[in-house]
């Protein structure tokens, strides 16, 4: 199985006595260094001596690597959640005392959740991973919750998967 997986990767380091090309990338899911399989195109330029470059990019639509300003498919995960957020506040704001609640992805980071609460402006609480928070209290979600239906009427919450609270407890949404 890993033969067969290996073998385009194969072809295109062959396919470099053919084509006058110095550069080659490859794209795959972090971590890249980890993965030998992406390395071989590398292995086998260097074992014939050619003079290319193997460019690793990573493939993640979290935006969560470091040192990199944007990886592939950011723009459209964060657009495909504005239109979900203007669903959910289309919905709340249309109902009496209505509750938006949208998850979004983003387990190990909430750029997508906070990227699309900045953009929409029609976010009223935004949880994500990187700001643990209290669902009870003084202070709580629940107490401000509670208070935007009592003001506005309704409200919109953008929970990003990875959401927890200060507890160390983390957020379920289910939906039925």
């Amino acid at each position: 199985m890993a033969a067969m997986a290996a073998a385009p990767l194969l072809r295109v380091a062959s396919q470099a006595f053919n084509d006058p090309a110095d550069i080659r990338a490859t794209i795959s899911k972090p971590p890249l260094a980890a993965n030998l399989r992406d390395q071989l195109p590398l292995l086998r330029c260097r074992k014939r001596r050619l003079k290319v470059a193997v460019v690793g990019m990573p493939k993640t639509i979290d935006n969560d690597i470091l040192l990199m300003d944007k990886t592939f498919g950011f723009d459209t995960a964060v657009e495909e959640a504005h239109r979900a957020i203007n669903s959910a506040y289309i919905k709340a704001h249309s109902a009496y005392h209505g509750i938006g609640i949208v998850k979004l992805m983003g387990r190990s980071s909430g750029f997508i959740a906070i990227h699309v609460a900045l953009a929409s402006g029609q976010i009223d609480i935004c949880l994500i991973l990187e700001v643990p928070f209290n669902l009870h209290g003084p202070h709580g979600v629940q107490r401000h919750m509670k208070y935007l239906i009592e003001t506005k009427g309704s409200a919109v919450v953008c929970v990003a998967e990875g959401a927890r609270q200060i507890n160390d407890t983390y957020v379920y949404v289910a939906v039925p």
